[in-house]
Formats: structure tokens, C-alpha cells, sequence
């Protein structure tokens, strides 16, 4: 082969001893590097390398091999990078000497080379973007660059499996100050595979999380924070950590049902049992909080192991090399070569979950060493009925892609964005916030419209003229970050309508200036259960997150709405408890960007199921009085102001505007539509008499002869209320007035309606009603009324 450069010596300066670990390595020639030759020196072995960021120092001297200048250089570097508050792993870790030359001319003063330490690999980066802690973990000069926002992978399929196995372990893979447990090892018989061997260990010390993800890389990143910060709460040093294992586990659906994922991971950083709270070997870690949003680990998690000794452990092991989040395909294959092998020597394991030990899972780059085990049961006394196992490492959808993830944080340090919390993330941007308590200004669209971007339009211009100035106060405001909305949209075009919100800068919070226009409302966050309706509440509300990039159309709300539901579905097995109820205020979109840019940054938000609980004071009080009035006469039926099945565009939505204690004022989209008019004479009932000519006007019999489709819901059916007198004095049937309006579609709010020509028929506008519950008497309400009007849905 011809020769590669760099020469990459990988080192530790061996502070505790005197012995030392060197891995020698050169890159393969790129037109062998997809189909590299199969060593046959076993101590040889072929490495994928990670795509990885380094610190680069350069020094010349008389050799760059391992010795008193590369330890010298090295040990100034890493005070260099402390000195500056760069990041980086750890000062007695590993770092690399770089060769450039030929390596004839090592003794030459002017070779070439270079020192390098570990900065950040796709790995760690997606462990500090998990949570949000990119710019601490990048160094200084590479913050702000999205490049590495996308990370490249060698395909494994152009890497034949076995040129990454190893045809002997590892002896030097974990030497002091690494505090690794030493167990008693032995081969397996029957087996000449000499990577395969059992494993006694005494006094395996480990602390164990389950992420909620159904995903093995997302599992990974998941679990690196909350165990490190345990370790750190606990006590225990970086250096006692001596690996971190993976074990994805099948759920068993009489313990967990069928919802959800159907794979969990158990996550575990073994310990050496040097120093820092040991109280108990085996320990759990639950987060915080995850009780009350009702997460959990799955029950499968309590009978997968069900180990009769927790001090003394056994496994089947087989090691492996390589980089176990890079190349799942090598780890899936090298599980399945160990089961077989056992399975044909007629083993006994617990055959339903394999995992993963990782050794060194950073910053060695070079010769990794891992291994893959299985639990043996050596009496054979507990491996029967447990269910078949098949090893498989399930990765997220964005394992493999290149997209950056939208970053929520970027707009608010321009403008002035609401406090919220994040309690929990999960894979894919998607996570569990909090919003606090809040004042809210919202506004409806009066009309329909044909995108949701004219919808949108049509709902926030009241509310920019409210913070603008049109207020009683006259006072302007600045907009705060995000917007929300939300849209209801019928099977046909032009059916679209929407709800705009913003919280109010805290300066107005506690009295915010009254409105002007009627359209808009000022309320105290909470919603109620209801399709639009805003009142006063003292509780925090949390929500389901998730960010994306797009424009606000219907196509894109749907793909995002399908995506999110899939994510939270899966997480039905942890606990994951959500709604999306169609109508009501538990589905979202947030913006946060100019809503007319293509790349607008947009997230969607469904409402956690266990906090419906948003009642005041008042709430309560109106709840329990009208509880007691219902208990008082159980005959009387409160009906529902729009009937469930009620949905566009054969049905035209109103709004709840206000609540009263015995009636409710709403709001009927102003709209284009017909009336009928008749007296109580003639033949045949007045209803029939008013229904017909509505009927034949739809269906043909007008000025333009043009069939307009079905009659819309609601019928607007009214009739003219009497004085007491009059009735008293005794009103003739042929006096008594009635009338019947029906609205016309959106497709005729911007043209003229046909002309009607039957008897008493006549074009009409509707706007604002009251609507009275029908137990309500007349007199309860007003004495004043002239005409009372019933909406009718059938």
C-alpha cells in the first residue's frame, strides 16, 4: 500500500506508573479505505473513526515519538486550554502526536508536528444539543458555527463486519486511574472463539437510568447528563467511572400493553468502588418530578433481570472494537455472533435482553475496546419462559440526517419572549414545558378565509392595533415572542378561521389597558375545555413542545401534527399522556419569526393530559352552584351549544365570547345568508311554511338559477315575543311573526348572493347574539327583548 500521513501516535502521560499505553495508527489509503484488507496480525486491527474536533498544537523538535518533548508539549497545551476555559475532556486523558514527515526523517530538527486534544465528536455534541448546552461545549472559536450542527458517517455498508472485529481482547483498555472491576474470567467450553468468555464479577457496582426514548442512539445521549450529575451530587470522580453500558430490553406487552414502543433501554455507568456515597451497589436513578407528569419506567424493567445474587454477577462476553454509537450495525452483529455461538453449545442465558460495555466512550479515538455480554444462568434454572429475543438497535429518524435543529433561544435574545421551563426532553427537539401563569391578549378571524395565512392575518390585526396604541389608555407596546394561533378548517376551501394569542410585556401584566375593539379579549391565562374561551387562573400549564422551520400552511401544520403525534404515541409506555382534541385549545402552533418567511421559526404545542385541572376560585364556586341546581331538577337538560358532530363547512362555528351565571354571549361569524318571512295564516305549520322557500332557494330556485348545495347549520329560527299585555289582550294567529335565516358558504362572501324571488324571501347579514339556555325564562334575562332566535343543528 502507499503510505498515508499523518503517523498518530494516541497516549497518556502515565502520571501512576511507569508503564505506558501507546496505540500507533496512519490512515488507509482512501481507495481502500470501503474494502480494507482483513489483518493477519491479531494485535492489528481496523478502526472507524468518528468524524472528531481537535485542538491542534504544532512543535518542532529532534523526534515526535513518545517521550519527555511530547509529554512536555502535551501538559502545556492542556494548562493552555484550562488557562483560556476552553473545553475539554480531562487533563490526565489521552492526547496524540502527529507526525507529518516520513518517519526516516524523525530524527531531523525540522520535522513537522503536531500535539492534538480531544475537543467534541458527533457523540458529545448531540449530548450537550440535547440539552441545550452547545455553546459550553464547543470550543470558543467554532460557538456560532452551524456547520457542525450536521455530522458525516461512513456507510457500514461498504465495511465488511468482519474486518472491525477483533481476533483477541484487549489487554491495556483499562489501566490505572481508571478503576475498572476485575472479575474472574474463564473460557467458555466448547467454544475456540478465544473473544468469548465467561465473566465472574464480585461487587459490581453500578447506577442504572431509563431515558424515555424507544430509540438506542437517542438513548445514549439521553442518559449521559442525568448520570453524570448524579455521579457528581454523589461524589464519585470522572476517573472511577470505568464504562457505561446499554441494554435495550423488549417490552412484554401483559406488563405494558401494546401502546407505545415495543423497546426500552436500560443505561448503567459502572463503578469501581474507590470513594464517594456507596450506600447501596445497585442503584436506580428516577428524575425529578416525573411522578406527577406521570412517567415511568417500564414494568418490564422489574422481572427482565430478576437476579437471585445482586454481589455475585456472571456473563457471557465477547469482545469488540469500535465506536458502539458510530457503527450499530458492527455491535448488532457481534451480538448475534455471541448468542448463536452460545445456542449451538447448548448455553443457558437470559436470552431476552443483551447489552453493551463500553470502555473509554470519549476521547480515545483509536483501538476501543467494548464488549457485548449476555447474563448466564448456569443452572439453567431461569432462562425457560422467557420471551424470544431478537438483537436489534432501533435509531432515531435523524440519526442519519444533516439538519440543524431549530434553536428556540435564538429569537428571544432580540425580543421579548415569555418565561418558560423545560421538566423533561425528549428525542427530535420534542419536550415538556412549563409556562407560567400569564396575561394574554387574543383575538378571532370575523371571516372565513381560504389559507390559513390570510386566517392568521385577519385574527392578529386587532391585536397589533391593541398593543399599537388602540387601547383607552393609548399606549403602544412591543410584541412578545411567540405568537400563537390555532385554525379551524372545513373539508372545502375558504373555510378557514383562527384564534390569535399573545402574552402581554410584563410591565401591563397586572393591568393591562382596555381594549377598544370588542374582538379582543384580555384574560388571565387558563383555557377552559371549551372551543375558544380564556379566563383567570393561578396555576402553571404545561405542553408538549416541538420546533420546526416552515411556513404556515395547512400542509405543513399536518405533517408536523403527524410527526409529533407518532413521537408521542411511542411514548405511551413511559407514561406520556396527551390530547388533541378536535375544537378545543389543546392543539397549537407558536411563532416566533416574521410569519411571512419561508424558514419562520414555528413550534407546535399539545397540552399534557395530567394537568387539566385549571379552575379558580370562581370556576369552582360557579361549578358547585350549578352542580346544585342541576341535583335540584334532575329533569332539566343544559344542551350544548354546538352539537359534537357540528363541522365545517355544512356547519357555521360560533364562538363562546363571555359566560354568565344563567346564559352566555357568543359570537356568529358575521356572514352572508337568506330569510324567510311569514305571519301565522294560511295552510299548513309556520316552521314548514319557513323551511320550503330556504330549501328551494339552495337548491336552484333563485334569481341565477344556481344550486348552491346543502342548507348550513346553524338554522337561525326567530320568533317575536309579546308583551304581557298583549298577550293578556290575546293575539290573533294570523299577527304572530316569524322568520327563518340560514347563512350562505364562504365562497359568496366576496361576490353577490342570488337574487332571491320567492314571496317574503330576503338577503340578510348576521352578527352578534345571546345565547339563553333553554330552562331560562324570558323574564330572567331582559324585559326588553322584541324577538328571541333559536339555533337549530338538525
Amino acid at each position: 500500500m502507499p503510505s498515508t500521513a499523518p503517523l498518530v501516535t494516541q497516549t497518556r502521560e502515565p502520571s501512576e506508573s511507569p508503564m505506558r499505553e501507546i496505540t500507533l495508527s496512519v490512515p488507509l489509503p482512501r481507495e481502500m479505505a470501503k474494502h480494507p484488507p482483513i489483518p493477519n496480525d491479531p494485535k492489528v486491527v481496523i478502526d472507524l473513526v468518528p468524524e472528531t474536533v481537535v485542538y491542534v498544537k504544532t512543535f518542532q523538535g529532534h523526534s515526535p515519538r513518545v517521550g519527555f518533548v511530547a509529554d512536555k508539549e502535551a501538559k502545556n497545551f492542556f494548562k493552555t486550554l484550562s488557562d483560556n476555559n476552553e473545553p475539554f475532556y480531562g487533563e490526565d486523558d489521552y492526547y496524540y502526536v502527529a507526525q507529518f514527515d516520513s518517519i526516516s526523517a524523525s530524527s531531523s530538527l525540522l520535522t513537522y508536528n503536531e500535539i492534538w486534544i480531544f475537543a467534541v465528536n458527533e457523540r458529545l455534541f448531540r449530548v450537550h444539543d440535547f440539552n441545550d448546552h452547545v455553546g459550553q461545549a464547543f470550543p470558543k472559536c467554532l460557538q456560532k458555527d452551524d456547520r457542525l450542527r450536521s455530522w458525516h458517517k461512513m456507510d457500514q455498508a461498504d465495511i465488511p463486519v468482519q474486518a472491525l472485529t477483533r481476533k483477541q481482547c484487549s489487554e491495556t483498555y483499562c489501566k490505572l486511574p481508571k478503576l475498572c472491576p476485575e472479575p474472574e474470567m474463564k473460557g467458555v467450553k466448547g467454544i475456540d472463539d478465544k473473544t468469548i468468555t465467561l465473566k465472574k464479577f464480585t461487587d459490581l457496582q453500578y447506577t442504572s437510568f431509563n431515558p424515555y426514548t424507544c430509540h438506542y442512539d437517542t438513548a445514549i445521549i439521553a442518559a449521559a447528563e442525568p448520570l453524570a450529575q448524579h455521579l457528581n451530587k454523589t461524589g464519585v470522580p470522572h476517573s472511577e467511572v470505568a464504562m457505561m453500558c446499554t441494554s435495550p430490553v423488549e417490552i412484554r406487552d401483559e406488563l405494558d400493553g401494546k401502546d407505545g414502543c415495543q423497546k426500552f433501554f436500560d443505561m448503567y455507568v459502572i463503578r469501581g468502588g474507590g470513594v464517594g456515597k456507596t450506600d447501596q451497589d445497585v442503584h436506580e436513578l428516577v428524575l425529578d418530578n416525573t411522578d406527577m407528569h406521570g412517567f415511568r419506567s417500564p414494568k418490564t424493567k422489574e422481572v427482565y433481570h430478576s437476579r437471585k445474587n445482586h454481589q455475585i454477577q456472571y456473563f457471557y462476553m465477547k469482545c469488540m472494537g469500535g465506536n458502539i454509537y458510530y457503527e450499530p450495525v458492527t455491535t448488532t452483529a457481534t451480538a448475534n455472533v455471541l448468542v448463536d455461538r452460545l445456542k449451538e453449545e447448548k448455553k443457558c442465558f437470559l436470552g431476552d435482553h443483551i447489552g453493551v460495555w463500553e470502555h473509554h466512550p470519549q476521547s480515545r479515538l483509536f483501538d476501543r475496546f467494548n464488549e457485548v455480554f449476555v447474563d448466564s444462568d448456569l443452572d439453567c434454572s431461569r432462562h425457560e419462559g422467557r420471551p424470544e429475543f431478537t438483537f436489534h438497535l432501533p435509531l432515531s429518524k435523524t440519526y442519519s440526517q444533516h439538519e440543524a435543529k431549530p434553536v428556540i433561544e435564538d429569537p428571544c435574545t432580540t425580543g421579548d419572549c415569555h418565561s418558560m421551563s423545560v421538566v423533561m426532553r425528549f428525542e427530535d427537539n420534542l419536550r415538556l414545558i412549563k409556562h407560567p401563569p400569564a396575561t394574554w391578549v387574543c383575538s378571532n378571524s370575523t371571516s372565513l378565509s381560504c389559507t390559513f395565512e390570510q386566517a392568521w392575518d385577519k385574527a392578529l390585526q386587532p391585536i397589533l392595533s391593541y398593543i399599537n396604541g388602540k387601547n383607552e389608555d393609548n399606549v403602544s407596546m412591543d410584541i412578545t415572542r411567540p405568537v400563537y394561533g390555532r385554525g379551524y378548517m372545513g373539508d372545502r376551501e375558504c373555510t378557514i378561521l383562527s384564534t390569535m394569542c399573545m402574552t402581554l410585556p410584563k410591565k401591563y401584566e397586572d393591568n393591562p389597558p382596555k381594549p377598544i375593539d370588542d374582538i379582543v379579549c384580555i384574560e388571565i391565562l387558563i383555557f377552559e375545555l371549551r372551543m375558544v374561551a380564556f379566563r383567570r387562573g393561578d396555576e402553571e400549564s404545561y405542553w408538549y413542545q416541538s420546533a420546526f422551520v416552515g411556513k404556515r400552511t395547512a400542509e405543513m401544520f399536518l405533517k408536523q401534527k403527524t410527526r409529533m403525534t407518532k413521537q408521542l404515541d411511542e411514548l405511551k409506555t413511559f407514561g406520556v399522556n396527551y390530547t388533541t382534541e378536535a375544537c378545543s385549545h389543546h392543539l397549537w402552533i407558536a411563532g416566533y419569526g416574521n410569519p411571512n418567511d419561508e424558514e419562520a421559526l414555528m413550534t407546535m404545542l399539545f397540552v399534557d393530559q395530567q394537568h387539566i385541572y385549571w379552575k379558580d376560585s370562581k370556576k369552582v364556586e360557579d361549578t358547585e352552584k350549578k352542580e346544585a341546581e342541576e341535583e335540584e331538577r334532575p329533569d332539566e337538560e343544559v344542551l350544548n351549544l354546538v352539537p359534537k358532530d357540528c363541522r365545517l363547512p355544512t356547519c357555521h362555528p360560533v364562538h363562546v365570547t363571555k359566560e354568565h351565571s344563567n346564559y352566555m354571549e357568543i359570537f356568529f361569524p358575521k356572514s352572508k345568508g337568506v330569510c324567510q318571512y311569514v305571519k301565522g295564516c294560511g295552510h299548513g305549520s309556520p316552521r314548514r311554511n319557513l323551511f320550503l322557500p330556504i330549501y328551494k332557494y339552495f337548491d336552484g330556485k333563485n334569481g341565477e338559477k344556481e344550486k348552491i348545495g346543502n342548507v348550513t347549520d346553524p338554522i337561525v329560527f326567530q320568533v317575536k315575543i309579546y308583551s304581557p299585555e298583549e298577550e293578556l289582550a290575546g293575539v290573533e294567529a294570523c299577527e304572530r311573526e316569524f322568520q327563518l335565516c340560514a347563512s350562505l358558504p364562504s365562497a359568496y362572501e366576496d361576490k353577490d348572493i342570488p337574487k332571491a324571488i320567492g314571496e317574503n324571501v330576503r338577503r340578510h347579514c348576521f352578527f352578534f347574539f345571546y345565547s339563553i339556555y333553554f330552562r331560562i325564562t324570558l323574564a330572567d334575562v331582559c324585559d326588553c327583548i322584541n324577538f328571541i332566535w333559536f339555533l337549530e343543528y338538525d
